[in-house]
């Protein structure tokens, strides 16, 4: 399924065009109203944008998209990513967290929305900022002193405390490549969960941008010369697969041996992995008994929850879950 565009006119975006704003080292070559239409994304099909630095990188969490997936969108200018309504739902709820960051910083003023912007000296460079925040009382007085990027989450799986850097990866190379477009030494990105309202700070980090545009300009001459990225494991390169090859003809294809032995290997490892994984919870169950909280060293590692699917409490409509922490993922530079 491909991106459906909003019926935006072409003269309405010239109209939206005639004076491109300046942020800082950054040009706003499109208004936000071209938000996800056809120009947006033909713009982007020979740019880097700060939603894209961390698949480029190999740290996004793999249902977004792959490495082999994007190539593949800027090559073609296909997007085969449908928009769902959580997606669209957490558009509009980044819009009130972006409120409610303006109503705390009265000392700010915060530019919101914002259109694709591209770096002055790297056109190559871009991204789509939540807000661009400037000292009060308006942009015109000046040039920005951060980026703005707006989340919400439903886990706190992660996130460190607030005030902190201690973000998602992919979320720190998001924010470093904004803070990069715009010239600026900082994003502030709030976030909520649930009701629970949190702001963090990322900080420029030269070596880190440094080995982020390395990655982005080799991405870029990949596409260029059309070197297709390798094929990986993401559910995303599948879904891209798929769309390159939707009908079936008569006729074979000689495989090459070993990926048809490694396949095979891999379910049959696969299939004790499951069983391994299954005996090891049970021995965890077993020694919890109805503890809350497993621990090795005196460090959390796992919790128990027992919850009723419905009113009658019985064996069958009882849910007895287990959830493990996870390590914390790597940022760019690791």
């Amino acid at each position: 399924m491909t991106t459906q565009f909003p019926p935006y006119t072409d003269a309405e975006l010239r109209a939206a065009q005639v004076n491109h704003r300046v942020f800082g080292q950054a040009v706003e070559i499109l208004p936000p109203e071209a938000y996800l239409t056809e120009p947006y994304f033909e713009a982007r099909r020979s740019t880097v944008s700060a939603s894209e630095i961390a698949t480029i990188m190999g740290i996004a969490p793999p249902h977004w998209t792959s490495r082999f997936d994007l190539w593949w969108a800027k090559a073609s200018g296909v997007d085969t990513r449908a928009e769902n309504k959580g997606m669209r739902r957490g558009k509009r709820l980044e819009a009130l967290v972006v409120e409610d960051f303006a109503d705390a910083h009265p000392e700010f003023h915060v530019e919101s929305p914002v259109g694709l912007l591209a770096n002055k000296d790297r056109p190559w460079q871009t991204c789509t900022p939540d807000g661009v925040v400037f000292e009060a009382p308006g942009y015109a007085l000046g040039a920005p002193v951060a980026g703005l990027e707006a989340k919400t989450s439903g886990s706190r799986e992660g996130w460190g405390e607030p005030g902190t850097d201690e973000v998602p990866a992919y979320y720190r190379a998001q924010a470093l490549w904004q803070l990069d477009v715009l010239g600026v030494d900082v994003t502030e990105m709030p976030v909520w969960f649930g009701t629970d309202y949190r702001v963090y700070t990322i900080e420029r980090h030269d070596k880190d941008l440094q080995l982020m545009r390395d990655h982005a300009q080799m991405f870029l001459m990949e596409l260029e010369t059309g070197q297709q990225p390798d094929i990986d494991a993401a559910a995303a390169t599948t879904r891209r697969l798929q769309y390159l090859h939707p009908s079936v003809v008569d006729g074979e294809q000689e495989l090459p041996p070993h990926w048809v032995r490694y396949r095979a290997t891999a379910d049959r490892d696969l299939k004790r992995a499951k069983a391994r994984k299954a005996k090891y919870e049970n021995l965890i169950r077993d020694r919890l008994g109805d503890m809350r909280v497993g621990t090795v060293l005196g460090k959390k590692v796992v919790s128990r929850s027992v919850f009723t699917k419905s009113e009658t409490v019985i064996p069958e409509h009882v849910e007895n879950r287990l959830t493990f922490t996870k390590p914390k993922p790597p940022g760019p530079s690791a």
